[in-house]
C-alpha cells in the first residue's frame, strides 16, 4: 500500500534533513577542535594583565572590582572558531604577579602571547599598562625570543610611545 505524502510528512522530512545537516556541521566542528586539542603545540595564550596592587596599592585587597576578561574571551572564541588553540591567563582574577604569569607562559609554550590591555571604561587600558608592561618584561626575561602582541586602547592611541616606553 502506498501512502501519499501529507504536509506533516513533508514538514517532518525537512526537519530531519535540517537536523542531519546541523549534526554534520557540529561533527565537523568537533573534529576540527579535537585535532587542535590533540596537537602538541598551543597557538596563543591571551593574558588579561594583573594591575590591582600596582594601581590601587592596599585598596586592591578589599575595594577594587575585578572585571571579567571580556575582550580576551571574545578574541579566544573567534580564534577557536577558526581552528586555533587558545588559553587565557586572567592575572587580575588569579592575583598573579608578573613572574607567575611569565612562568605559566613558559609552561604552556605558545607560539604567540597576546597581552589584552582593555577595560570597560575608556582609560582602563592606560591603567592596565603598569601590569602589562611588568608582565611583558618578565616574559621576555625568561625567553627573549617569545613573540608578544599587545592590543588595547592605550596602545592604539600611543603606539610609538608605547613601543619606546614599554
Amino acid at each position: 500500500m502506498v501512502f501519499p505524502l501529507t504536509p506533516l510528512a513533508v514538514s517532518v522530512n525537512h526537519i530531519s534533513t535540517a537536523i542531519g545537516d546541523n549534526l554534520l556541521q557540529i561533527q565537523r566542528i568537533a573534529a576540527r577542535r579535537f585535532l587542535v586539542m590533540a596537537s602538541a603545540s598551543l597557538d596563543i595564550v591571551l593574558v588579561n594583565p594583573g594591575t590591582g596592587k600596582a594601581t590601587y596599592q592596599d585598596l586592591a585587597n578589599d575595594l577594587t572590582a575585578i572585571e571579567p576578561p571580556l575582550w580576551a574571551g571574545l578574541i579566544a572564541t573567534y580564534m577557536r572558531n577558526h581552528g586555533h588553540s587558545v588559553k587565557i591567563i586572567d592575572a587580575e582574577a588569579d592575583h598573579l604577579g608578573a613572574d607567575a604569569v611569565a612562568a605559566r607562559i613558559e609552561e604552556l609554550n605558545p607560539t604567540l602571547v597576546g597581552m589584552i590591555v582593555y577595560g570597560h571604561q575608556p582609560s582602563a587600558s592606560t591603567q592596565m599598562m603598569v601590569g602589562a608592561s611588568a608582565e611583558c618584561t618578565a616574559i621576555k626575561a625568561l625567553n627573549k625570543n617569545r613573540k608578544i602582541l599587545i592590543v588595547g586602547g592605550h596602545i592604539a592611541a600611543l603606539p610609538e610611545r608605547t613601543l619606546r616606553e614599554e
